[in-house]
């Protein structure tokens, strides 16, 4: 991976941070959080941000936002769907709506390329930010930069389940 290429590491893109993340078609879900199965290699230069994933996969984007709220807008180029939210209160975008009204993953469906027009709308600054997202395969992103070798993601193991228990203080 050279230089320009990154992988587990933020883009700071519009005020906001965003990671990149894959997942196995048989992870996802549009009705919960997913779960990273391994980083989405990534490079962005001239208007373009590019993110890598297999055939077999979805990406879905973690995105941080310290500021003021920002709105982020999702959109395929074909037409097919877009999603619109806040940052905060969300931070996942993992899938669009589609004209039937369902939720879709965001994925290469059968393609080596998939084109989205991602778009930040904040306060400050007064216009809106935005850039167009390629999703390439590792053949795809050979032919526009570099030879990239990118195993498919795998299930990760089971996280072990997490409970706080929270003893009030006996008064005295």
């Amino acid at each position: 991976m050279s230089d320009l290429t990154r992988s587990s590491f933020l883009l700071s893109f519009a005020g906001l941070e965003l990671s990149f993340h894959r997942i196995g078609r048989v992870g996802w879900a549009g009705d919960t959080v997913l779960r990273s199965w391994a980083d989405a290699p990534w490079r962005m230069e001239d208007g373009l941000l590019a993110v890598a994933c297999q055939p077999e996969e979805f990406v879905w984007l973690g995105i941080g936002n310290a500021g003021s709220t920002a709105t982020v807008v999702l959109k395929a180029l074909n037409g097919s769907s877009a999603r619109t939210m806040s940052v905060p209160p969300e931070w996942q975008l993992g899938w669009l709506i589609a004209d039937d009204s369902q939720r879709r993953p965001i994925g290469l469906f059968g393609d080596t390329t998939a084109n989205y027009r991602l778009e930040v709308i904040r306060t400050y600054p007064v216009s809106p930010t935005e850039t167009l997202l390629t999703l390439l395969s590792p053949s795809a992103w050979s032919e526009r930069f570099e030879s990239l070798e990118l195993s498919s993601a795998e299930v990760p193991p089971p996280v072990p389940l997490y409970s706080r228990v929270v003893r009030t203080k006996e008064a005295s």
